[in-house]
């Protein structure tokens, strides 16, 4: 029974590991192209925002950059 139980917490803590990967990676990756169409110099509020956002908002900031004038039109 102990047995079990680890073996799950195990794969639970593998699971959380590997989305909390992804989710680092893309922030690193929207952060980098963020910074290639806008400056090196982005504002606190854009960390901010992504270090807070979940992997889905994440996507939807990647695609919102593609055709964002501004870092607002990507946040809002």
């Amino acid at each position: 029974m102990l047995a079990e139980s680890v073996q799950e917490w195990t794969k639970q803590w593998r699971e959380e590991g590997r989305q909390e990967g992804r989710q680092e990676g893309g922030v690193n990756i929207v952060s980098l192209q963020l910074e290639q169409k806008f400056g090196p110099t982005l504002p606190f509020w854009v960390s901010q925002k992504l270090k807070s956002a979940s992997l889905n908002e994440i996507k939807i900031y990647a695609r919102r950059l593609l055709d964002a004038r501004s870092l607002e039109e990507i946040f809002e």
